[in-house]
């Protein structure tokens, strides 16, 4: 199989972080996909390495946010499913695999992500520190420590890797752009439950990845794009707080494996 995902990877002059996660993918996964990457502030020698490497490429001279940027590269896209992934992750071995069958499983009614490793994080998370940037970053044993793992799927926030047949993006049209970056998967999240009926949010305990943690969110002003601009921007435009949505979604409880 080949380009099975439009993989959707947006980046902020973060390019070290890009250059591991794109070797993740190659290494890791178990098929060719379609990498589209778009760069935010695009500059040139970010622009030489991903059209190096074969990836196709949107970019703008400004920091667009997120949510634009990540509809602009899914609509470069050909392939059958799309897959956002943080630019600060490591996919782990057979996460698309494991992805894919979660997501047939369930015959494509849920949101289903993959579980992510982490330094620090949610309960949901599994807590292990294999280092907070690619120098300090330890491979081999994140591998080992992953392929030993045994753990259980989660009701999750909303979160990425997180696989859409390409119908399913088109009708609820990608990202909610009133979100640019701080409550982008969340807004995403809220269109699914509307437009396409999703109830469950999975995190599959089977697909893996290691994340960094919002190492572009840092560096955004906490001003416009603070917790509380988004949670007053949510209520206006849903109707609903984001706090509520989140105990509708049924954060924080273990998945049982069934789906009404």
């Amino acid at each position: 199989m080949s380009n099975v995902f439009t993989i959707v990877v947006v980046s902020w002059r973060n390019l070290q972080f890009l250059q591991l996660l794109i070797k993740s993918i190659k290494n890791n996964s178990c098929w060719d996909h379609e990498i589209v990457v778009h760069l935010n502030e695009a500059q040139e020698y970010e622009r030489e390495w991903v059209l190096g490497e074969g990836l196709k490429l949107t970019e703008s001279e400004t920091n667009i946010g997120l949510s634009r940027a990540a509809n602009l590269a899914a609509d470069k896209g050909t392939a059958q499913w799309i897959c956002p992934v943080d630019d600060d992750m490591y996919v782990l071995p057979r996460w698309d695999e494991r992805l894919l069958d979660c997501f047939n499983r369930h015959q494509g009614r849920i949101w289903v992500s993959s579980t992510m490793i982490e330094p620090e994080g949610p309960s949901t998370s599994i807590i292990r520190d294999f280092g907070r940037s690619p120098d300090t970053f330890q491979e081999a044993q994140l591998l080992s420590f992953n392929a030993g793992l045994n753990c259980q799927s989660w009701y999750t926030n909303s979160a990425t890797p997180v696989l859409f047949e390409r119908s399913q993006w088109d009708k609820i049209g990608g990202y909610d752009e009133h979100f640019p970056n701080v409550g982008a998967e969340l807004g995403l999240a809220k269109r699914c439950w509307d437009i396409l009926g999703f109830r469950h949010f999975i995190s599959d305990s089977e697909s893996r990845v290691y994340h960094f943690r919002s190492i572009s969110m840092a560096r955004l002003s906490s001003g416009n794009e603070g917790p509380s601009n988004r949670d007053q921007k949510f209520v206006s435009k849903y109707k609903i707080k984001a706090g509520k949505f989140r105990a509708q979604m049924r954060k924080n409880q273990l998945f049982q494996g069934a789906i009404e």
